[in-house]
């Protein structure tokens, strides 16, 4: 699917390079470390996304969000 096909008008826009929307390597059982939620990837995208959604997070301390402690910083539902 091209690129300006997934971006919605008037939305920001976060765009990776070298980012897939499959959890594994193309053809294999292989989990792929490209995959938009794997850890090396996410740390990318996510301050930006908590940002933009108001969640107020302080990134000056040096914090790494990652799967693994982002429930601590939204809100509880």
């Amino acid at each position: 699917m091209p690129l300006d096909w997934a971006l919605l008008e008037g939305s920001r826009k976060i765009i990776l390079d070298d980012v897939t929307h499959t959890t594994h390597e193309a053809g294999t059982t292989s989990l792929s470390n490209k995959w938009y939620g794997a850890n090396e990837v996410l740390d990318r995208w996510l301050f930006d996304a908590l940002e933009e959604a108001g969640v107020n997070v302080n990134s000056d301390n040096g914090s790494v969000f990652t799967l693994k402690n982002i429930e601590s910083f939204l809100p509880r539902l």
